[in-house]
């Protein structure tokens, strides 16, 4: 007796089961597509890597957002920093002092061991405050109050000839209004004073001022005023590092 045979379902053939109807099977739901999505998402992943990058491109606004960066020469630099304490000034005292005190906590990270700082107090008279101090061994300046009924120049280049010598680069920044009392007739008066001061490189950093006085930029021409917020600790201590960059030859960005 012949067994009957059931031949085998091609692959296109239907084959049907009971119990199991096609309505059981879940239905996929409508969504965007594969390639849609793709296009989606390309814009959402610019911005995520887009919008970081921009910010660290922008300038720094304080020194703990700054870095000096790029190649430097081999010289040294001293820094000699004048602060202005006549009676204009006399409101902008406490954001200086805090401005160098983030400035000598910033520089040993930015600057060379054997780079210095000096701080000299002026206003009829000039006192120094903080002789010329290696980096690593910064310390708070000290005080004092000199006379403040005039602005004079020439005694803080005096006190800058008591200064020991060094192989340095000598760098003076003002940080005043730039209207003394005393200043040279002419700029080769200016630039002889300078230089018997040991002075290589000077910089007058206004607070708050527009106007760079004409009496200033008649003696030194190629020290415009640089104006800043004197009232900001964070903005005195920055325009201070942009100096520093311009001295050294690097730039001054924002650290990562």
């Amino acid at each position: 007796m012949a067994i009957p045979t059931h031949p085998e379902p091609s692959q296109t053939q239907e084959v049907y089961r009971p119990g199991l109807t096609f309505a059981s099977f879940p239905q996929r739901k409508a969504g965007p597509s594969p390639r849609l999505l793709k296009l989606l998402g390309l814009p959402l992943l610019a911005a995520l890597l887009v919008v970081p990058l921009f910010g660290w491109l922008r300038p720094p606004t304080s020194l703990s957002e700054a870095a000096l960066t790029g190649a430097r020469g081999p010289g040294c630099l001293r820094l000699v920093l004048a602060s202005d304490h006549s009676g204009s000034m006399t409101e902008l005292q406490a954001a200086r002092d805090q401005a160098i005190a983030q400035l000598f906590g910033w520089a040993p990270r930015n600057l060379r061991p054997n780079d210095e700082i000096a701080v000299v107090t002026f206003a009829d008279d000039a006192v120094t405050t903080l002789q010329p101090t290696a980096i690593g061994q910064l310390q708070p300046p000290g005080t004092a109050t000199p006379d403040p009924r005039h602005t004079r120049l020439l005694p803080v280049l005096d006190q800058l000839t008591t200064f020991p010598a060094t192989r340095c680069r000598s760098a003076l920044v003002v940080i005043g209004d730039g209207r003394f009392s005393d200043l040279a007739a002419d700029s080769a008066s200016g630039t002889q004073a300078l230089y018997d001061a040991g002075i290589d490189e000077v910089a007058l950093l206004v607070p708050g001022r527009t106007d760079t006085p004409e009496e200033w930029l008649q003696v030194f021409p190629s020290a415009p005023a640089q104006v800043f917020d004197g009232r900001s600790p964070d903005a005195t201590g920055l325009v201070i590092a942009q100096q520093l960059a311009r001295w050294t030859g690097q730039d001054l960005t924002r650290s990562t």
